[in-house]
């Protein structure tokens, strides 16, 4: 096995991260347990946002659910709020937060499914958006139906994607009669409003009744690093991690990217050193270093300094391992240092780095 010698780039920030997949399905998730609600306060758990519903009119319910699915190299996921009038579905609406993997919000609206499609910029509740509408075909009982996906970011988070369906219109709906109806989308707004705020809720989506796994492949699953040759139980966390495996040759470093909850974006990177002990290997970062520590560390785990990188901000923690050492990097956010959160994934990242084996 050859020895790892991370250099300076060692934490690099990699943004290519999994895709959140456009699927064709009914616009409710059946199999799951909506929340039936009449409006208020609600935390969509996919995304993690912290919404207020509007009070919903007389006869109507909004039914809040979510989904999602793991691939080998990808992730997709939505949280659904549909709209019924006296039990009768008559609009759906989609909620989506990730880095696409289509690329910026341009190309993330021109890769939805839709039939006789348009596109066009649109300035809605005091923001830019790319928009694109059409006819969307639904595998299910519901046909194709007129909608509308629209998508914004803010900065350098993730970016969002709304989708809007006219489940109570006629496939001849005009495209003036879709932005119309568009602008009169208090849910989408509610939705937007979070995002723009940074309004998000402590949420485990895969302990939630109203969230299913559409997919094959559970969270809490064995998986063998690609690099540093750790074999890692992934923990019954509640979170939904996906481990990168899309990055450039001749990389050391493994990364686990939290898909779900989406927000705050969190993502923990991973390499081993061949070092007696932990001052040892922080002292080969050529790297920036703020004496900031990670708070609230499992046992086992070495606080180490906080690491500039392209102008990020990454807390460091070291554990001892079979051979040498690994260090593990936790992006999430300038100013949070609490890690308390991703115990269950550290816990199981220690376990694996004593076991013998590895790169």
């Amino acid at each position: 096995m050859s020895s790892l010698k991370p250099h300076a780039s060692f934490f690099v920030v990699t943004r290519i991260l999994a895709a959140l997949i456009i699927i064709t399905a009914m616009t409710n998730d059946a199999s799951a347990a909506p929340l039936s609600i009449q409006g208020g306060k609600v935390v969509l758990s996919v995304s993690g946002l912290e919404i207020d519903l509007p009070p919903a009119p007389a006869g109507v319910t909004y039914k809040v659910s979510g989904s999602w699915s793991l691939h080998d190299t990808s992730f997709d996921g939505r949280d659904v709020v549909d709209e019924f009038k006296d039990d009768v579905l008559t609009a759906g609406n989609w909620v989506q937060v990730g880095h696409f993997n289509a690329g910026d919000c341009g190309a993330a609206v021109a890769a939805s499914e839709l039939d006789n499609a348009w596109k066009t910029d649109l300035s809605l509740w005091g923001t830019p958006w790319k928009v694109r509408g059409g006819i969307y075909s639904f595998s299910g009982k519901l046909g194709r139906k007129p909608a509308v996906v629209l998508c914004a970011q803010m900065g350098r988070t993730k970016s969002i994607l709304l989708y809007r369906f006219f489940v109570d219109q006629p496939e001849s709906m005009t495209r003036a009669a879709m932005l119309d109806a568009l602008a009169k989308a208090t849910v989408l707004e509610a939705a937007w409003r979070s995002y723009r705020e940074s309004r998000i809720a402590p949420v485990a989506p895969t302990k939630r009744a109203e969230v299913r796994n559409r997919g094959s492949i559970s969270p809490n699953r064995r998986e063998k690093l690609p690099y540093t040759g750790l074999d890692v139980q992934l923990p019954d966390d509640g979170f939904v991690w996906l481990v990168d495996r899309n990055k450039e040759k001749g990389t050391t470093i493994d990364s686990f990217s939290r898909m779900a909850p989406a927000l705050p974006d969190v993502w923990v990177e991973l390499a081993r050193f061949d070092q007696p002990n932990c001052a040892a290997a922080f002292a080969m970062l050529q790297i920036e270093k703020r004496p900031v520590a990670a708070r609230n560390l499992p046992a086992g785990w070495e606080p180490g300094p906080q690491l500039v990188v392209d102008g990020d901000l990454e807390l460091t923690a070291c554990h001892h391992a079979a051979r040498g050492v690994v260090i593990v990097g936790i992006f999430q956010g300038p100013r949070e240092t609490d890690v308390a959160y991703p115990t269950p994934l550290f816990e199981s990242i220690g376990r694996a780095a004593l076991q013998p084996g590895g790169r």
